[in-house]
């Protein structure tokens, strides 16, 4: 005695021996008979695909999901909570790639009053301003002067 597989999708019955459904096409396909005449069957005239047909591919659609619910009933999300879920994780993406941005600027703010801590002077008031002055100079020149004044006179001098 052999045993046929039924196909869930469609309930066509099929000879375990030959039933793979790995080499089927990656479409939906619609073909156009003609009949050959009483008895003697059906010709295919036409040939395409149908992926474009919502009312056929929202029916298998529907059924392909109830087959993974079937087979893997752990696993499986039906398409309305995967599609929250995977909203839900796309606004969580575009948050976190926020922070990133956020995180940048901070550490470049950071990094920049630092920058203004090592060359301030506690006794000239504008030493924000004559701190980057500093570091442009010191920049230009590739040098390390330890203040504006020596800085200047330096370029006085040469």
């Amino acid at each position: 005695m052999s045993m046929n597989i039924v196909c869930p999708l469609c309930g066509r019955h099929v000879p375990e021996a030959v039933f793979d459904p790995s080499n089927f096409e990656d479409d939906v396909i619609a073909v156009e008979v003609s009949g050959l005449g009483r008895g003697r069957g059906f010709q295919v005239t036409d040939r395409y695909s149908i992926l474009d047909e919502p009312t056929i591919i929202g029916l298998i659609s529907d059924r392909c999901h109830r087959i993974l619910h079937l087979v893997d009933e752990v696993g499986y999300l039906p398409p309305d909570e995967y599609r929250a879920l995977r909203a839900t994780l796309d606004s969580w993406v575009k948050y976190a790639r926020g922070l990133e941005v956020e995180n940048q600027r901070l550490r470049d703010e950071l990094e920049e009053e630092e920058d203004d801590d090592e060359y301030e002077d506690d006794d000239e008031e504008d030493s924000p301003l004559v701190a980057r002055l500093l570091r442009k100079i010191n920049r230009e020149t590739s040098f390390e002067f330890d203040s504006l004044e020596s800085a200047v006179m330096f370029l006085l001098e040469n």
